[in-house]
């Protein structure tokens, strides 16, 4: 690239997008800029004069973006927009054509594949004429590439005017079948190769069929190249003989949408559509423009009182072209075997799709009112089945009927049209704004610059009046009683604005600390609790439940965000709800009050019982332990953590605040309270229900009360704190949190060594207590995972890439727990590094210090394997080992 001396060209960040005005083109520009193609668009439009450096190009996208006109069709939702067929990335060059040698060859095969089709349809029909193979999309930024010329495909009156087509059509059979048996070989060039003789003669025939372009074109590739070549023109010229045989469906309408654009969304195009019965009804040609999709023609035939007519839709799938990716996510080739029973599942769906959206343009066509009932699914159609017609090269065609019965249609438009309808309608947005950037590179911008009279591209659905958009909504499934989360397919999205009218009107209670567009904690509205646990957190675009007899969780959806908050979000941000929701996913409001807890907490250590008990029964330098997070538990703490504004019931549900039966109305936190100016009516909370099926009540206490605590973290984020009673009698020496309320993992002590650039070794043991002994001793720092079965904690060593030494327990038990937690790190994919056991290295190492260790006055080396844990060898040998 030219030296940039003036800083034209100079990169935008994260914080000019975000200051963008519009939100649908702050949504694209976020996209564009986390896959890497923003600045690529930027510096195209300084370089091609239309802007002055990067920042101005990125204004003037935000304004053509929403000003300039686009067809009619790009308004419309699409299969891509609803996530069924795959997205393309975004890219500032030219579409790549054949021709050129960079685009893919077996997409290529695969369009002419289906245009062959047509023209052999038409052969069959008597029907003769000039067909294009495909269509290229104007390229962006490279406009003055010009479509290359596609080969004509000829029809067989055209070149057979002195040939016995009879005759034709048997030679090329006896040479297809030569060649097939030639092409079983097991290697694939073997099989080329032994077909060779054959080669010439095949081409020959073909080319009466197909051009003579395709001959041109088969010799200048490689040998792979030509195996695939000559695969794709074996299927040609198979489907071409089975046509005539008359072992393959003939459809006498082609390429026609499956949906009429008014109906609101677009269905893509139909392979073939045969008409099995005709009557005095349909008449005309189906090219006619009132014919424009099938459930137009279906209307035609079957859509009149009297009509008898029917017609099914057919879909060709080419060995070569259609191909399905492997588990190695390598594409090959279909095979017979594959198909023999059964039809690709992803081949089901979309011919379930087009039968689902080719009956409600049926419908449409017919004038059905959507709105009235669901009573439509049950009308009849003429649109009686689809066909999956499997084409290979050397073996007999496949063919799979799929047919829908009402309730089946239902259920796939629910399925594959109204579960993702809201996503798709920001989808459409970000492709329309797409369009929008390639008419400023088009040759013909000039046309498409008319801003008179145009609105703003729309923040919601865009398609909110049409037909669809009335079905879509007549069929939104929902989980609790208020409609405001709705359930699509097993995945949860949050309708935010019913969610803010319900807790306006009274009918969800929120807790004083929610605000917009934090957001905060407000009654679940699934399991209808008194007391707030539903996190719902618009910034971030997702909610949690943290009841566990609930969990409920998911998106926010993102049109149903009042514009004020649209204007301050980032879509693109937003983290997977495969990751949101694992155990690896901490709320702000959980990290934070534990946070400030844990502050409190140490701030109570220094000369109270926990610095007594860390001194004295453990053996351990309080200094050290205050400095890796010593605290000390009493009800101070809580005090001063309500005087900070937190709640009692957001305590409650970190597990910092626990309710017992068990404690008096004099006892607990009740007289802290009760003097803060609570009633015990307002103290007291339900718990369950007595063997009489009375309400239990019970009084609140503070979980960490006379316990030395300890902070425990995931991915340096509070989760939970450790307690360990300093009284030698107590019924529950250890304790965590209670994570009942909030459903968050407890993570781990002393975590932050996984991040640290200066450990390249994780040392892992159970205990609190061992890790501060370890250090004591020999200034090595470990993890505590404070539970040997902690499988959060074992995946992010191995994500982090670091070696792993285990540390557990000198006792049988801790031996299983080292190979049990040493054969998940190995099986787990994301580990790359080394694990050793440490407990057992240093036993061994122990045996060379024999010497060493008699020097030191011990009278028998063998007495220092006599322990349990790390805190035991401290207290009985930590003298001589440190």
């Amino acid at each position: 690239m030219q030296e940039d001396l003036f800083g034209i060209f100079k990169p935008v960040g994260l914080a000019d997008i975000n200051s963008l005005p519009n939100p649908s083109f702050r949504d694209w520009a976020q996209r564009r800029f986390k896959e890497g193609t923003l600045n690529d668009v930027l510096v195209g439009l300084v370089r091609t004069g239309v802007a002055v450096d990067t920042k101005e190009a990125l204004k003037l996208l935000g304004i053509r973006s929403v000003t300039t006109r686009l067809p009619e069709k790009a308004s419309l939702i699409t299969l891509t927009d609803l996530g069924l067929n795959p997205v393309k990335k975004f890219n500032i060059s030219a579409y790549p054509l054949y021709q050129k040698g960079e685009i893919n060859l077996q997409r290529y095969l695969g369009g002419l594949s289906h245009a062959l089709m047509v023209n052999f349809c038409r052969m069959q029909s008597s029907t003769s004429g000039t067909l294009k193979t495909t269509n290229f999309q104007l390229p962006l930024f490279d406009y003055e590439c010009r479509e290359a010329e596609q080969p004509e495909l000829v029809g067989l009156s055209e070149a057979t005017d002195n040939i016995n087509e009879d005759d034709l059509i048997s030679a090329l059979k006896r040479v297809w079948s030569e060649i097939s048996e030639t092409m079983k070989a097991p290697d694939f060039i073997e099989g080329y190769y032994r077909s060779a003789k054959h080669l010439e003669t095949f081409l020959n025939l073909t080319q009466v069929y197909t051009g003579v372009i395709f001959r041109q074109e088969f010799y200048k590739t490689d040998i792979f190249g030509r195996w695939l070549w000559l695969n794709a023109m074996l299927t040609w010229a198979n489907a071409f003989i089975n046509l005539t045989e008359g072992n393959l469906p003939c459809p006498t309408i082609h390429e026609i949408r499956v949906c009429n654009r008014d109906l609101g969304i677009s269905g893509g195009r139909i392979d073939g559509v045969e008409i099995l019965s005709e009557n005095k009804v349909f008449s005309g040609s189906v090219n006619d423009t009132k014919l424009a999709s099938i459930g137009q023609i279906a209307k035609c035939l079957g859509g009149k009182p009297g009509a008898c007519g029917a017609l099914r839709v057919i879909d060709w799938k080419f060995a070569i072209g259609d191909m399905i990716k492997n588990k190695d996510s390598a594409k090959r080739p279909i095979s017979p075997e594959a198909v023999s029973k059964s039809p690709f599942e992803k081949h089901r769906r979309q011919i379930e799709r087009y039968l689902t959206l080719g009956f409600l343009d049926e419908r449409f066509a017919c004038k059905t009112n959507f709105n009235e009932s669901d009573h439509f699914w049950n009308e009849r159609t003429a649109i009686e089945e689809g066909l999956i017609v499997y084409l290979f090269p050397t073996s007999p065609p496949t063919i799979h009927r799929v047919s829908l019965t009402a309730e089946e249609r239902r259920k796939v438009f629910v399925r594959d049209i109204a579960s993702c309808w809201d996503e798709a309608g920001r989808q459409a947005l970000i492709r329309q704004i797409d369009s929008r950037c390639r008419s400023l590179f088009s040759s013909r911008r000039e046309t498409h610059d008319k801003t008179a009279g145009q609105s703003c591209l729309p923040d919601q659905d865009p398609n909110c009046s049409l037909p669809i958009v009335s079905v879509v909504n007549r069929h939104r499934v929902f989980v609790d009683k208020d409609n405001i989360i709705e359930d699509r397919n097993g995945k949860y999205v949050l309708h935010l604005d019913r969610l803010i009218s319900c807790m306006e009107s009274g009918t969800l209670k929120a807790s004083s600390a929610f605000t917009l567009p934090r957001g905060g904690l407000v009654c679940c509205p699934v399991h209808e609790d008194k007391r707030p646990s539903l996190s719902v957190r618009p910034l971030d675009g997702f909610f949690y439940c943290f009841a566990r007899s609930c969990k409920i969780s998911g998106r926010l959806l993102l049109n149903s965000m009042p514009r004020e908050i649209q204007a301050v979000i980032s879509p693109e941000s937003w983290v997977k709800r495969k990751e949101l929701f694992k155990d690896l996913f901490i709320p702000d409001e959980h990290h934070n009050v534990l946070k400030q807890t844990q502050l409190l907490l140490q701030e109570q250590f220094y000369e109270s019982n926990g610095e007594r008990y860390i001194r004295e029964e453990r053996g351990i330098d309080p200094d050290l332990a205050y400095e890796m997070g010593a605290g000390f538990g009493n009800s101070d703490v809580i005090s001063v953590i309500l005087d900070q504004g937190i709640s009692l019931e957001e305590l409650a549900t970190v597990g910092l605040v626990r309710f017992s039966s068990r404690i008096s109305s004099g006892r607990g936190l009740c007289p802290l309270l009760r003097r803060r100016g609570m009633s015990l009516g307002e103290i007291k909370k339900e718990i369950g229900r007595t063997a009489g099926d009375k309400t239990l009540y019970g009084f609140p206490y503070f979980a960490l009360e006379g316990r030395v605590t300890f902070p425990l973290k995931v991915k340096m984020k509070y989760t939970n704190i450790y307690g360990r009673s300093v009284f030698p009698n107590a019924k529950v020496p250890h304790i965590k949190l209670s994570s009942e309320n909030s459903g968050i993992r407890h993570g781990a002590f002393n975590e932050e060594i996984i991040y640290s650039e200066k450990c390249g070794e994780v040392v892992v043991v159970e205990g609190v207590f061992d890790a501060l002994s370890l250090k004591q001793m020999f200034l090595l720092d470990s993890l505590a995972v404070i539970g040997t079965k902690n499988n959060l904690i074992a995946e992010l060593m191995a994500q982090s890439g670091k070696n792993v030494a285990i540390a557990l327990d000198n006792d049988h038990g801790g031996r299983e727990d080292a190979v049990r937690l040493k054969k998940a790190l190995l099986q787990s994919s994301k580990f790359k590094g080394k694990v050793r056991d440490f407990t057992q290295s240093f036993i061994s190492g122990l045996y060379g210090r024999e010497l060493e260790v008699r020097h030191r006055g011990l009278s028998d080396w063998r007495d220092t394997l006599d322990w349990d844990d790390w805190n035991t060898l401290l207290l009985r040998h930590g003298k001589w080992l440190s």
